[in-house]
């Protein structure tokens, strides 16, 4: 398991409920590939407390893409979320 403080949104598109986030981080993109999962942390809040489960996208260089449904606090949280 790979950790990335460091990792930044670089791109948010938004079709109503659904969600593409591009996120910069080498060192979790180049060990990865589309169709494993990554586990996002939403909030840096305790709440809500678990990290979610998300399969990569896509991936090209240092960049992972996640599509996501915005269906729970969590997804809610993660889709307001602002690129740099």
């Amino acid at each position: 398991m790979f950790r990335d403080p460091r990792a930044q949104i670089v791109r948010k598109e938004s079709w109503h409920d659904y969600h593409l986030l591009a996120l910069r981080s080498p060192l979790v993109a180049r060990r990865s590939q589309p169709g494993q999962f990554l586990m996002v942390r939403a909030s840096g809040q305790p709440y809500p407390l678990l990290r979610r489960p998300f399969s990569i996208h896509g991936r090209e260089k240092d960049v992972l893409e996640i599509f996501f449904a915005e269906v729970g606090i969590g997804t809610a949280i993660l889709a307001e979320k602002k690129d740099r």
